[in-house]
């Protein structure tokens, strides 16, 4: 049986914490999220630095606090999340990299999940 569920954040809300109560709430621990759309008013995301074959960190951060459109999909396993987002800035470019957290404050993020069993 494969249930679709769908979270908004909205109102200052920051997506990787209501993510997580969402998914408790709805006793999901697997799944995958087709995808993830909006707009976003803070950003933090992760890219893999040049020359990283055995080096630790894998993964340059980077917190951007500005409106960004967002697109991206991943999946949930083992209760936790591995999500690619793309993030457009004005003037039409983007940035992108494994999603660690947002915030939407004057716009909303869509996450739609897709939880099987």
């Amino acid at each position: 049986m494969v249930r679709h569920l769908t979270l908004k954040v909205d109102n200052g809300g920051r997506v990787a914490k209501n993510l997580d109560e969402f998914l408790r709430k709805n006793g999901v621990a697997e799944c995958i999220i087709p995808c993830v759309i909006g707009a976003s008013d803070w950003l933090k995301i992760s890219a893999m630095r040049d020359g990283v074959a055995g080096k630790l960190p894998l993964d340059e951060v980077m917190e951007i606090s500005e409106q960004l459109e967002l697109t991206g999909n991943g999946r949930i396993s083992q209760g936790k999340a591995h999500i690619h987002i793309t993030a457009a800035r004005r003037g039409c470019a983007t940035v992108g990299g494994h999603f660690h957290d947002a915030m939407a404050k004057s716009h909303f993020i869509i996450v739609e999940i897709l939880a099987f069993g």
